[in-house]
């Protein structure tokens, strides 16, 4: 009887497992990356003496998700300043009968000609496995009075046109 009651408990379980939906990866990861984003990633702090930006990134190594993350949050930083920042973003989309497929790419040139960034100091990190990846989020802070931006410049017409001389000459190479 026991013999029976094993071989029915057995068989039951591993057509139970046989039949159990499987959770796509994407999804696993998705719901990962949304539990483990630290809230001062989401809605960080304001503080009125400094430029305060966030950046994520991506790698299979730790360094590269961290240093993919500091360069977004450079551009944020540069942004909150009103520095040029350019960047371009292209996308591809295949939709077949079987599938659909998206390909996102972006380039991001950030060009800070007025603001030192040098004395920026990354406050928050936060690195999560995601995968056979690594995802980083950072929050990098500069103080107003190191930063260098237009508002502290004096407005001599020598200095602006210094900048626009370093401008055109970073027009005139990217082409």
């Amino acid at each position: 009887m026991n013999k029976t009651f094993i071989t029915i408990f057995m068989a039951w379980t591993l057509v139970g497992c046989g039949t159990a939906t499987r959770t796509d990866p994407q999804v696993l990861s998705a719901k990962l990356i949304e539990k483990e984003t630290p809230a001062w990633f989401l809605k960080p702090e304001t503080n009125p003496s400094n430029h305060q930006a966030v950046g994520d990134g991506v790698s299979a190594s730790m360094s590269g998700a961290l240093s993919n993350a500091r360069t977004a949050a450079f551009e944020g930083l540069c942004q909150s300043a009103g520095s040029v920042v350019r960047s371009q973003s292209k996308q591809f989309r295949q939709d077949t009968a079987q599938s659909s497929q998206q390909v996102n790419t972006t380039a991001t040139r950030t060009f800070c000609p007025d603001l030192d960034v040098a004395a920026a100091t990354v406050e928050k990190q936060h690195i999560i496995r995601d995968g056979s990846r690594f995802r980083a989020f950072v929050l990098l802070s500069l103080s107003k009075g190191d930063a260098g931006s237009r508002d502290f410049k004096s407005t001599s017409e020598a200095e602006f046109k210094e900048l626009d001389r370093m401008n055109s000459e970073y027009k005139n190479n990217k082409q």
